[in-house]
């Protein structure tokens, strides 16, 4: 069989095709994992900035429950003394 002489240009030619198509499909994958990463980065902060908002509430639910069963004692208390201080026909 013959086989033709490539001429060294040729292969140099081949070998930067070569390069630049490993080089484009490696900053493709490149910029799909920052964009991944870039997402997952987003909805992290959108995760915690939902969290606590959703803890806020809570604790707010809580310490608003202890302050009206402190209330609520409290002004039994006064109901009866004010109680204690009306004259007995007056009460019914």
């Amino acid at each position: 069989m013959y086989y033709k002489r490539i001429s060294q240009r040729k292969i140099s030619i081949w070998i930067l095709v070569a390069l630049i198509a490993l080089i484009a499909v490696a900053a493709t994958q490149d910029y799909y994992v920052r964009e991944m990463l870039a997402a997952l980065i987003i909805f992290s902060v959108l995760f915690a900035l939902v969290a606590a908002i959703v803890l806020t509430l809570f604790l707010l639910d809580r310490a608003s429950q202890l302050a009206l069963g402190r209330i609520e004692a409290r002004a039994k208390s006064l109901a009866r003394a004010a109680l204690r201080l009306l004259p007995a026909r007056s009460r019914v």
